[in-house]
């Protein structure tokens, strides 16, 4: 019938819309993040820290909405520890594949400042 193709035309026109409005956010995120990345390169320990803060959202949420097991521990140790190898190879070791100079205090930092919040948050899940 006549509004059955109406509405179908009109899902695939909001849907179209929503996909546009997805890229464009996603690429003004992409824009802002490599220019602030750029605008503070010389600034690498505190992009390091941030970046490196992935679990602070949760632990938030975690507290705000009084939620004990979000997220299973097992998880939380083998993600962390994926995620924090690369930055300590390239910080620590001197002959990375970078070859950037070894920074041994700020990959024991990432370390420390990651292993606080795995704790944190391995702690909230056995409560």
């Amino acid at each position: 019938s006549l509004i059955d193709v109406l509405l179908s035309g009109m899902v695939q026109l909001l849907t179209g819309q929503s996909l546009v409005l997805l890229y464009v956010r996603f690429y003004l995120v992409l824009l802002a993040v490599t220019l602030i990345s750029w605008i503070l390169a010389s600034q690498i320990p505190l992009l390091l820290l941030v970046a490196y803060s992935f679990w602070i959202p949760q632990i938030t949420h975690n507290i705000q909405h009084s939620t004990k097991q979000a997220v299973i521990p097992a998880y939380i140790i083998a993600a962390s520890t994926a995620r924090v190898l690369l930055p300590v190879y390239l910080l620590s070791c001197p002959g990375n594949m970078l070859q950037l100079a070894p920074q041994s205090w700020l990959a024991g930092g990432l370390v420390v400042w990651l292993g606080l919040q795995v704790a944190v948050a391995v702690a909230a899940h056995k409560q």
